[in-house]
């Protein structure tokens, strides 16, 4: 898969889903390397960078973030940043813990947080 079509596949979600697009980076700001992955229905997905950094994540099915987690933790996810609310739990729920925190640019909004699988 490439990264054009991952992030093809992302820019439909973000447009079709409010959720994901508030809980996902746009698909046009997701720069560097790195391997991406999505469902063969291209409804979910997901990117691992190069440093193990994981971005991208969505679904349109509900009921597929655990499934989409533990298979970027199988395939070398180690780190990601999200937005406070459901998201710290889902990634904590398959190892990562909270590094740190960072306020929100727009007043408001859900707090940055900084997660690492633990050891």
């Amino acid at each position: 898969m490439t990264s054009s079509e991952f992030r093809e596949a992302l820019r439909l979600a973000q447009e079709t889903s409010g959720a994901v697009a508030d809980a996902t980076t746009p698909a046009d700001d997701l720069g560097g390397t790195g391997a991406c992955f999505l469902t063969d229905d291209l409804q979910s997905g997901f990117r691992i960078g190069w440093n193990g950094e994981l971005t991208g994540v969505f679904s349109l099915v509900k009921g597929r973030g655990d499934v989409l987690v533990s298979e970027s933790v199988s395939l070398g996810a180690t780190h990601l940043d999200c937005f406070d609310g459901y998201l710290p739990t889902l990634y904590g729920r398959h190892g990562f813990m909270e590094a740190r925190r960072e306020r929100n640019w727009v007043e408001g909004d859900p707090d940055v947080v900084y997660m690492v699988l633990a050891d």
